[in-house]
């Protein structure tokens, strides 16, 4: 039992864009890809954890239409309901990911980690982890520069 998850879960919101939706016909399935996955640090294969999803900058529209969902570095998930008129750019916001998400952010598949920000009881808004770029994945690493000596069979 894990009282603390409880609480922080819903303390944190991960907003993510949608980089590509798609019709399969072949499945009569549509689908949406984001642009969030296990580097920022959901936990969609542990624990089998569950999320919530809406469509943030569509909040006032219905969510009724099924859509399968995943990610650039995480598997599929279960139908979930969207407003109809999603397209590419749409912003997806995961309601409960507070609990762990921050600590369990890694650089998988070679992607920068995303930033962090708080929202103060007073509205105002602080940046209190900034987003890496790929220069930060490579920083402190030394050129490897020798020959190789390689036979390739």
């Amino acid at each position: 039992m894990e009282p603390g998850r409880k609480i922080t879960a819903s303390a944190g919101i991960l907003l993510t864009r949608i980089v590509n939706e798609k019709y399969r016909k072949n499945l009569n399935e549509n689908w949406l890809v984001l642009d969030a996955g296990l580097n920022t640090g959901l936990e969609i294969e542990k624990k089998s954890a569950h999320y919530q999803l809406l469509c943030a900058n569509k909040i006032l529209e219905k969510h009724i239409m099924p859509y399968k969902v995943s990610g650039l570095s995480y598997e599929s998930s279960d139908y979930l309901r969207f407003p109809n008129s999603l397209t590419a750019g749409d912003l997806i916001a995961i309601i409960n990911a507070g609990a762990y998400s921050t600590v369990n952010m890694s650089n998988f598949n070679g992607r920068p980690r995303p930033g962090v920000v708080m929202i103060k009881k007073n509205g105002t808004v602080k940046q209190v982890k900034r987003p890496q770029n790929y220069e930060d994945l490579i920083d402190g690493e030394e050129p490897f520069n020798e020959k190789l000596n390689l036979c390739i069979i």
